[in-house]
């Protein structure tokens, strides 16, 4: 499963967020670090949502400037 996010520099960091999975809001110190950290809050989101009977829902398209993180084994 694919989720697109939107990256913003700030303040020496990068902050990561998620249209689709709007709890998740985390960042790392790089490009490369915000993306790992992402993909770890997107799959712990989606845990949580299956273990609390949430409906968990579908990858909206990627728009432009958004990268695409994969979460390898959800489906």
């Amino acid at each position: 499963m694919s989720y697109a996010v939107r990256l913003e520099p700030e303040d020496g960091v990068v902050l990561v967020s998620c249209r689709d999975l709007r709890e998740v809001v985390t960042n790392g110190a790089t490009v490369a670090e915000a993306l790992e950290q992402a993909a770890d809050a997107i799959e712990t989101a989606i845990g949580y949502r299956r273990a609390h009977g949430e409906a968990i829902p579908a990858p909206s398209p990627v728009e432009p400037g958004e990268y695409v993180v994969t979460i390898p084994g959800q489906a």
